[in-house]
């Protein structure tokens, strides 16, 4: 079923769709095989992701460098960059500036209304999540208004942290499930 509904996600009305099952039994896996060779999909684990920032850097840099790696490849700019400009004053304010101009989520917002071709944005492990459920669920939301931009999220609703609350604000953000 999960191979059949992302083959149709594209043209269902729901802007968030959750798969949710136990551990083991390859929701990953069939998300895997339904999304090889497509470019307008990330797929991002929020195993180690701290805070929502990250979510927008690795969707970024994943649609639009069509590079997995790409968080990675960004940080390590990030890094030169910065070795750089301990070296000189001028390059440092440079830096700073750019940094300060656009978030990546104002980076991404444009990004998507560009493109005009739909972005898909698989989070996987949600259940792994440290970031608080009301701010992690806020943050799909806003990506999700985006017009061109639907969500797959994959997960074992059973070991969610802060349960409760995910139950009370989750009808608000999962079209379906």
């Amino acid at each position: 079923n999960i191979i059949t509904i992302m083959e149709q996600m594209q043209d269902l009305p729901y802007k968030c769709i959750l798969f949710n099952g136990i551990w083991g039994i390859g929701k990953s896996y069939a998300i895997d095989q339904a999304i090889k060779g497509k470019h307008n999909v990330c797929k991002i684990s929020m195993f180690g992701i701290k805070n929502t920032n990250q979510i927008y850097h690795e969707a970024l840099f994943q649609l639009l460098i069509n590079n997995k790696q790409g968080g990675k490849f960004a940080s390590n700019i990030k890094k030169g960059l910065k070795t750089v400009s301990e070296f000189s004053e001028k390059l440092k304010k440079v830096t700073d500036v750019v940094d300060g101009v656009l978030s990546e989520k104002e980076l991404f917002v444009m990004m998507t209304e560009k493109l005009r071709e739909y972005q898909f944005i698989v989070l996987d492990d949600l259940e792994r999540s440290t970031i608080p459920i009301e701010e992690l669920l806020g943050c799909i939301s806003d990506i999700a208004e985006q017009e061109e931009c639907k969500f797959i999220l994959i997960s074992n609703e059973e070991k969610i942290k802060d349960l409760d609350k995910y139950h009370e604000i989750k009808e608000k953000v999962i079209g379906h499930t």
